[in-house]
């Protein structure tokens, strides 16, 4: 047998081989217990409620008179770990690193609860606004979120009335803080303030 082709079968072989065993990906769905914990820095905002819904946000609607204010929450956003260490005590530390959704509740006041209808998210007043929010900061499980565009006026073809709206168990509540950004919990998640609502 020729030692050179005895050498190149065994190449080809042990490079072809890992190929050969390679599991295949299992397609599964995410149960509860199962639920991812690692941080896609520009994911899409994909939320896990209560009653084991896994859903993702398309929109996020407010009503300010008979105008229609919302974000488009179907593009990847900013996703950041929400259960991490406070550090703007830490002296050269704080400035630099980005304030904790938890700290944000600080001198923050209740505005309404916030319902699900399909894949859209609307905030119930129960505090009237005088303008929209500046930024948009939203909290799910061990994630939270910051969306990058600003309220904008919106027309959608199919709007639930606010009877409907009413009627619809709440998802959880939104705060404004003094920095006049829209702090919205949706349960389960790991940041619970301690107001009166």
């Amino acid at each position: 047998m020729d030692r050179r082709k005895f050498s190149a079968g065994l190449i080809s072989t042990g490079l072809a081989s890992p190929m050969l065993i390679r599991p295949k990906p299992a397609l599964a769905t995410i149960q509860q217990n199962e639920w991812p914990n690692v941080v896609d820095p520009f994911g899409l905002m994909r939320v896990f409620l209560i009653g084991s819904i896994t859903l993702q946000l398309t929109w996020f609607i407010m009503v300010f008179g008979t105008v229609l204010w919302g974000l488009d929450l179907r593009g990847r956003q900013r996703q950041y770990p929400a259960n991490r260490l406070n550090t703007s005590k830490i002296p050269f530390l704080g400035g630099v690193t980005r304030p904790t959704l938890a700290t944000r509740f600080n001198a923050a006041t209740f505005l309404g609860t916030v319902v699900l209808w399909n894949s859209i998210l609307f905030l119930v007043l129960r505090n009237q606004l005088v303008a929209p929010p500046v930024r948009f900061l939203a909290s799910n499980r061990n994630f939270e979120w910051d969306v990058d565009d600003k309220f904008k006026r919106v027309n959608l073809a199919e709007v639930p009335t606010v009877a409907q709206l009413l009627g619809l168990p709440p998802v959880g509540p939104a705060f404004l803080n003094q920095d006049n950004e829209l702090l919205v919990i949706l349960r389960p998640s790991v940041i619970e303030p301690q107001f009166d609502y």
